[in-house]
């Protein structure tokens, strides 16, 4: 049984070619990523934070040692974190949307200037010296 050839020849040279491809995609958006990480782990550690404040404001109202004013704290603490969470959820969506908006546009040059550099093959007969016998001027 004979065996049918793979649609994308890119395949068979192996995922280093694929990878090469998507490197400068990656590098346009990479300040923008590395932005989006720190604000993830700032939201991560704002929301250990407000466990924590609940938690406490919790354990005192059941065990009795809830006081007003410590609650009136306990509560701008944890609208404070929240507020915190929001501005960072912000922050995370337009990091994430200016990396998408760069490696966008990264491909859409980049898809361009190869359809730019095939059509300039095809009108000059796909000659590499552009139609002229290289000879050089006065030839």
């Amino acid at each position: 049984m004979r065996r049918r050839p793979r649609a994308w020849p890119a395949e068979r040279r192996g995922s280093r070619t694929a990878a090469t491809g998507t490197r400068p995609l990656v590098a346009v958006a990479r300040p923008w990523l590395a932005t989006a990480i720190a604000v993830g782990l700032g939201q991560a550690v704002l929301l250990v934070v407000q466990a924590a404040v609940l938690s406490r404001l919790l354990s005192a109202a059941i065990y009795g040692g809830l006081a007003a004013a410590a609650a009136a704290r306990a509560s701008a603490a944890v609208a404070l974190l929240a507020l915190g969470q929001g501005l960072g959820g912000w922050a995370w969506e337009a990091a994430t949307a200016a990396a998408a908006r760069r490696a966008t546009a990264a491909t859409r040059r980049r898809a361009l200037g190869l359809a730019i550099r095939r059509a300039a093959a095809a009108h000059d007969g796909g000659r590499p010296d552009n139609g002229r016998d290289g000879l050089g001027p006065g030839g």
